[in-house]
């Protein structure tokens, strides 16, 4: 079809867009909103169509609406490429933003002299399959007395306590503290049982990102996930097994399951 060099037709009405616009009552409910919703997109169509056949003139109705399908499908493809390079770009930069956080907190640790490990998503990136985050949880083996130091520690690196989430769980004081920083959450968790005290002594030391960390063993990283039970933890249990089973020490994981209550959930993951 032969193109025209006119001016878009949604150009040319752009007063007629401004003018409405002015004198648009916005809705007051939702049935008028999506009523409104509606109308607008029926006159979208109708004006894309009348662009279409404006830009290329005597076309049939057939050609028209094949011209029609064309575009959107090129702007749905131009979209999914944004999107999906949008995607990409925030987990990169989320993922080393995390990454200079993470030592930015560990620096707080190792100058306290304050035993850790990580836990949660860090740890299955290293032991199963990696999975995106906005979030960093750490276990150290610290006295509910030095949390407070410890606190003022992080606080001074330039990350901030997460008052309103300690007041909505009391019940974790003591045990947990949330701190934020650039929409990252940071997790520290005191040990709640045996079995988390015990996560110390099987720590192993990985790279991640160019430094090394310690993190809580495959073993207990499972046995930490099978406590918990939510569904999205189990996913993460197999991950570890498909990934890291064949080294794994299932002697210490079935002793240890026994222990803490889980040998149920042990077998039946290991079943799958």
């Amino acid at each position: 079809m032969r193109k025209s060099k006119k001016v878009p037709l949604w150009f040319r009405r752009i007063d007629l867009v401004k003018a409405e616009m002015k004198a648009v009552r916005f809705p007051r409910t939702a049935q008028e909103g999506f009523r409104q919703c509606v109308e607008l997109s029926e006159t979208a169509l109708r004006w894309f169509r009348e662009s279409i056949r404006d830009r290329h003139p005597g076309a049939s109705g057939e050609e028209t609406e094949t011209e029609r399908r064309l575009l959107l499908a090129r702007f749905s493809a131009a979209e999914a490429r944004r999107l999906t390079k949008w995607k990409k770009e925030r987990d990169r930069y989320l993922q080393s933003s995390i990454a200079a956080l993470l030592e930015r907190i560990v620096a707080c640790f190792r100058r306290a002299r304050v035993p850790y490990v990580l836990i949660g998503a860090w740890a299955l990136a290293v032991w199963g399959r990696p999975r995106a985050t906005n979030d960093v949880d750490i276990l150290v083996l610290v006295k509910e007395d030095d949390l407070p130091a410890l606190s003022d520690r992080i606080i001074q690196a330039g990350l901030t306590l997460d008052e309103t989430w300690m007041k909505w769980n009391p019940l974790l004081k003591g045990f947990q503290l949330r701190f934020q920083f650039g929409g990252v959450a940071v997790d520290i968790l005191r040990p709640r049982d045996a079995h988390d005290e015990q996560v110390f002594k099987r720590k192993q030391r990985r790279r991640l990102d160019g430094r090394h960390y310690w993190l809580v063993s495959p073993e207990d990283f499972i046995l930490q996930k099978l406590k918990l039970g939510r569904p999205r933890d189990f996913e993460d249990t197999l991950s570890v097994l498909e990934r890291s089973g064949k080294t794994m020490d299932k002697r210490y994981l079935q002793r240890s399951a026994d222990r803490i209550g889980v040998s149920a959930e042990l077998r039946y993951i290991l079943s799958l």
